[in-house]
């Protein structure tokens, strides 16, 4: 089997504007080398959010990715956008992220009360962010890969990495999982659909 060539750090004062994580000309990417958070499964929820990122904010990191599921369910879908781009979070794409992308408004033919709530808040959801953050969301990658400067790897995906639409979650067994990770060689995997 061939082996995965490691990334050598960047040279000190190197400026990222992408982030750590973030790939840059011709097409490495730079190592980690400070605190990361990882955060999931936002839908739209605002002071959860505020109260998390105070608490980065008081330990100091800034380098922030987030496993998708970023705007739908919550009551501040359009704030939650404003905040993960104002705090250069970087996002994978989640199931309702590209629910909202992907289902025109028009398909949608709720056949009761609970279907007809769902609907709604879609329909409601897509109008707050507006076209900006859709085309945000119509970019966002299915899975994100992070070196470090130890030469190990991360990669971010909201379900698992043999299929970003599957979640992995506690209750699952070894065979169960290992079937999830696939033969992917991140050393760590983070993911979020579990919540």
């Amino acid at each position: 089997a061939a082996a995965r060539s490691r990334q050598t750090p960047r040279r000190a004062g190197a400026w990222n504007p992408e982030g750590y994580g973030a790939r840059m000309p011709p097409g490495k990417l730079i190592p980690a080398n400070a605190p990361m958070a990882f955060l999931s499964d936002v839908h739209g929820n605002l002071p959860a959010l505020e109260a998390v990122l105070a608490e980065l904010e008081r330990r100091m990191v800034t380098s922030i990715f987030v496993a998708g599921d970023l705007f739908l369910g919550g009551d501040d879908p359009a704030s939650v956008y404003k905040r993960l781009s104002q705090v250069d979070a970087r996002c994978v794409r989640g199931l309702s992220d590209t629910a909202l992308v992907e289902i025109s408004p028009e398909d949608l033919a709720p056949e009761n009360e609970a279907q007809q709530a769902k609907a709604s808040a879609f329909l409601e959801t897509r109008r707050a962010i507006g076209e900006l953050a859709l085309k945000f969301l119509e970019k966002l990658p299915e899975t994100r890969r992070i070196p470090l400067v130890d030469g190990s790897e991360i990669v971010v995906v909201h379900g698992s990495p043999a299929d970003p639409t599957l979640e992995m979650s506690h209750d699952m067994s070894d065979e169960e999982l290992n079937a999830l990770v696939a033969d992917d060689p991140a050393d760590v995997i983070v993911c979020g659909a579990s919540h």
